[in-house]
Parts: C-alpha cells; sequence; structure tokens
C-alpha cells in the first residue's frame, strides 16, 4: 500500500546493503529526496548513507552524511524537554491536533511525522467523527432528557479515546527521540571509525609505503543487464522507476 511504500523501500535499501551492493543503497537513498517521496522522509537514511560511504571507503562523503546526522542534535533536544513536560493526555492529543499552527517549528515538524503512521491516523479519524457526531446532535435541539443521555454516552466515549490517542502520541514521540539518540551515537561511532582509518593511512604514507584502505577508481564504467537501459541521472525523477537507481561509485577500496 501507499502506506507501506516509504518502509518498503528503505527496506530495500537496508537488504542492498548487506549484500554489499552500496551503489544500489544509495541509489534506492537518492529516490528519497524526490518530490514523490517528500512526506517518506527517515531520519536513518543519512547514517545508512555513511555507512555506505565509509564502506567504499568515500571517507570525506561519509562525514557530509555523518554531519548531516548532527544536525538532528537540536532535534533530539527539543524532543527531551517536550516529552519531560507534565501534560495530561488530552493536551497531547489537542497538541497533535494542533500541529499546522503551532509557533514551535521543531515539535510541530516531529508531530507531522506521526501523521504518517495509519494506526494513530486512524484513531485520530474515529475521534473526530465520534465528535463531529456529538455536535450534530447537540445542534438538533433534543429535549433535557435526550441531551442527558447523549453527554453521558459521549463524555464515556471521549474520556478514554483521549487518554489512549494522546498517551500514544507521547509514546511515538518518545520513541523518536530514543532513535535519533541512537542515530546520533551512530554518526560519532562512524566519524571515530573514519579518522582512525584516516589516521592508518597517513601514517603508512608517512613511512613510504603504499598502505591502508583508502578508495580507488576503478575505471569500470556503469554496467546494465541486457534487459536493462543505462539512463543518466540528470535531476529528474521518475515515480515507477525510484527503486531502481544506483550510485555509480566508480570506486574501490584497496
Amino acid at each position: 500500500s501507499s502506506d507501506d511504500w516509504g518502509d518498503a523501500l528503505f527496506e530495500q535499501a537496508w537488504a542492498h546493503f548487506r549484500l554489499g551492493n552500496f551503489g544500489r543503497t544509495l541509489g534506492i537513498l537518492e529516490a528519497f529526496d524526490s518530490p514523490f517521496m517528500i512526506d517518506e522522509r527517515r531520519d536513518e537514511i543519512e547514517v545508512l548513507k555513511a555507512l555506505s560511504l565509509y564502506e567504499n571507503c568515500r571517507y570525506d562523503d561519509a562525514i557530509k552524511a555523518v554531519d548531516r546526522v548532527r544536525r538532528l542534535r537540536p532535534v533530539f533536544d527539543r524532543l527531551s524537554e517536550a516529552t519531560a513536560e507534565k501534560r495530561a493526555p488530552a493536551d497531547w492529543l489537542s497538541l497533535y491536533r494542533r500541529r499546522a499552527t503551532l509557533e514551535d517549528e521543531l515539535l510541530a515538524d516531529r508531530l507531522r511525522l506521526l501523521a504518517r503512521n495509519p494506526g494513530l491516523r486512524r484513531s485520530i479519524e474515529a475521534y473526530e467523527s465520534a465528535e463531529a457526531e456529538y455536535a450534530r446532535l447537540v445542534g438538533m435541539a433534543l429535549d433535557a432528557r435526550a441531551m442527558d443521555r447523549i453527554e453521558r454516552i459521549f463524555r464515556g466515549q471521549f474520556g478514554p479515546m483521549q487518554t489512549r490517542i494522546g498517551e500514544r502520541v507521547l509514546n511515538e514521540l518518545t520513541a523518536q527521540r530514543v532513535e535519533i539518540a541512537s542515530l546520533l551515537k551512530s554518526a560519532i561511532a562512524i566519524r571515530l571509525e573514519v579518522e582512525e582509518q584516516r589516521t592508518r593511512v597517513l601514517q603508512q604514507q608517512l613511512r613510504g609505503a603504499r598502505g591502508g584502505v583508502v578508495a580507488e577508481a576503478t575505471g569500470d564504467p556503469p554496467s546494465v543487464k541486457d534487459d536493462e537501459l543505462f539512463w543518466p541521472f540528470t535531476g529528474e525523477y521518475w515515480r515507477d522507476e525510484l527503486d531502481t537507481y544506483q550510485v555509480h561509485l566508480g570506486r574501490s577500496c584497496r
């Protein structure tokens, strides 16, 4: 389904990474920059890019990807502050529903990401549907006994629904904070690995030896299968081709 498209594409990128197909991994991740994937952003994309580039000994490019991950630090700090605040579940639900008008851009952006969650979206739709039905009945000017009965029924529904949905919003934001913390740690680890490798290469060069693991141009041109067509990327994305993109690295580790 369209709700699963981004997840499926990202899992495909990971699968290619595990197989050592770094060009395919980076090509699929490139697809997330397309206008078709504007609502499918993944915080972990830059980590996977950095890992792929590191494994191909593209150290400078790996560091650039790591630096993009580090831009998540203010997001982590804001989520830490927000999730530590003492709010009732109903307040978290209200915050989510007001995400489009919040002046707090960092928090609003993270709340907008929650809208991609189909389960949460269905819960919100059910709540808003019940709310609209209540407003419709109130507008019918029913007699006092009928209104009293309607209010008892809806109070019994709204309270538990607000609690469940509000707690879920908080839990989802907390999960984002935990994930970003993990990504920031991964970025630090990758940077350390890159710097250690650079140091080993430099030490070898200072000794006049040709050693260490570095990237070398292979000279190999892009290759495609007999039933495929090589089409250089010029900045134009094709929706039905997003899972076929490949970055021609043209380098290998030695």
